[in-house]
């Protein structure tokens, strides 16, 4: 008897340390996505979008600027400011017909706080004079919705391949997937878009590649459309999609 309850015993030994190492394996897979924030950093971004809200209202923007980082204490978001330096809009709808504007914007920059997953804070404030300051070239084209893709807002916690979540933009929810991470410690992530209700269906690809070692977004690639059907007896559809491209280019500032 004595000799069975030993054999039990160190059976169960083993399978413990077999859990054990099956859960260690399973944290190792785990990664941790986050932007590497330091005082000097500069980010040159590229925003393409193009937004079809119907067959009649499309907006094509095209936004260049600058981030410096002049703070980055560690544990809190970074500070620094915004410098916007090209705006191209695109705007075509059924009353007005096609309409551009190209300005020039070295003279508009705005204090910004970026953390370590990628949000971006604005002053509301500030944002709104900024947007009052160029409302005949943006008419209703969002500097908030730009900026809430350009540094691709991470998952707090470490994920593994597989791991999926859930991020809200453009009026849709994404569900997020960890589909890899290559032998040059480059992660791909996917988001799909996903319908509200019955009536809509919902079809496309958000593609992030971001670089695990340099903490920096490689490229940002989103093409999506979402169509709607609505009445019991005369059925109309509605299509809406966004195509977006978001180039980053990551620096040091130059000493003063």
């Amino acid at each position: 008897m004595r000799a069975l309850m030993k054999m039990s015993l160190r059976k169960l030994g083993v399978l413990a340390g077999l859990a054990l190492l099956v859960c260690q394996a399973d944290a190792a897979d785990e990664v941790k996505l986050a932007w590497k924030l330091a005082k000097g950093d500069t980010f040159t971004f590229k925003i393409h979008s193009v937004i079809e809200a119907s067959s009649t209202d499309r907006r094509e923007a095209k936004l260049e600027g600058k981030i410096t980082l002049k703070q980055a204490p560690e544990g809190k978001p970074a500070s620094g400011r915004m410098l916007l330096t090209k705006l191209y809009a695109i705007k075509s709808g059924s009353g007005s017909g096609a309409r551009a504007d190209a300005v020039d914007l070295e003279t508009h920059s705005i204090p910004v706080k970026m953390n370590t997953q990628g949000r971006i804070f604005v002053d509301p404030k500030r944002l709104n004079k900024l947007e009052e300051a160029l409302e005949d070239a943006l008419e209703d084209i969002s500097l908030m919705t730009h900026f809430q893709t350009l540094f691709f807002e991470l998952p707090e916690k470490p994920v593994a391949v597989g791991a999926t979540w859930k991020k809200f933009m453009d009026n849709t929810t994404f569900e997020f997937k960890l589909k890899s991470v290559d032998d040059k410690k480059v992660a791909v992530l996917e988001g799909k878009p996903k319908p509200v209700s019955d009536s809509e269906t919902a079809k496309g690809l958000v593609t992030v590649r971001f670089d695990l070692g340099t903490g920096t977004m490689v490229s940002y690639e989103q093409k999506h459309s979402r169509e709607r059907t609505t009445g019991s007896f005369i059925k109309s559809t509605t299509r809406s999609a966004v195509t977006r491209t978001v180039e980053i280019t990551r620096g040091k500032a130059k000493a003063e």
